[in-house]
């Protein structure tokens, strides 16, 4: 009950409340490994490749493609693509016909159908905008995909403002840390929003 009238007394004075969007709004980690095992799945239909030596090649390929992904403004079918030709071509598997363009057709497919809010995260975010808060959403991924899951969520007129790394860059030239709070002050920044606003 304590913390209860703390968490009321802090937001009490703000004027924005930030989130993250993957795995705090949203289940993205069950939506994506959706789409991927789906995609993998038509992959090994289609080329009589064993699953488990799919996955074993595609997880190699996504922890390389991942330490640096979302930060030179490419979108999300360009990211997708780039990883599965990489696993076709791992594998030494031609790339038939219309196989790219149909992989990533499923791939988006499937991950829209699993997409799922968390539970309350609607309700939440409606309170909150009952009582006159501005919603900003930092999150790591690029800013095409970030949008589009708002919008297939229905949360899209709920955030005020949408941060993502394909936008903001730290003063070395890396990419910022978006789970962090300082990055919720630097972001919030550049968007015209005090950092004891949020």
């Amino acid at each position: 009950m304590n913390e209860n009238r703390e968490l009321h007394a802090l937001l009490a004075d703000k004027t924005w409340i930030g989130f993250d969007l993957d795995d705090t709004l949203h289940e993205f980690r069950r939506a994506s490994g959706a789409a991927t095992s789906h995609v993998l799945r038509l992959i090994s239909t289609q080329y009589g490749v064993d699953m488990a030596a799919l996955q074993a090649c595609y997880a190699r390929i996504l922890k390389i493609k991942t330490a640096n992904a979302f930060s030179d403004g490419r979108t999300s079918t360009d990211y997708r693509r780039e990883r599965f030709t990489s696993l076709l071509h791992d594998l030494s598997l031609p790339e038939e016909n219309d196989i790219m363009a149909r992989i990533l057709m499923q791939y988006n497919a499937t991950l829209a159908g699993a997409l799922q809010l968390k539970p309350g995260a609607m309700e939440l975010l409606l309170m909150l905008k009952a009582k006159d808060r501005k919603i900003v959403v930092v999150t790591e991924g690029p800013q095409d995909a970030q949008e589009w899951t708002l919008q297939q969520l229905g949360l899209a007129p709920l955030v005020d403002v949408l941060v993502t790394t394909s936008v903001f860059k730290d003063d070395q030239g890396g990419w910022t840390v978006w789970e962090s709070a300082a990055a919720f002050g630097y972001s919030a920044g550049g968007n015209g929003v005090c950092g004891g606003q949020l």
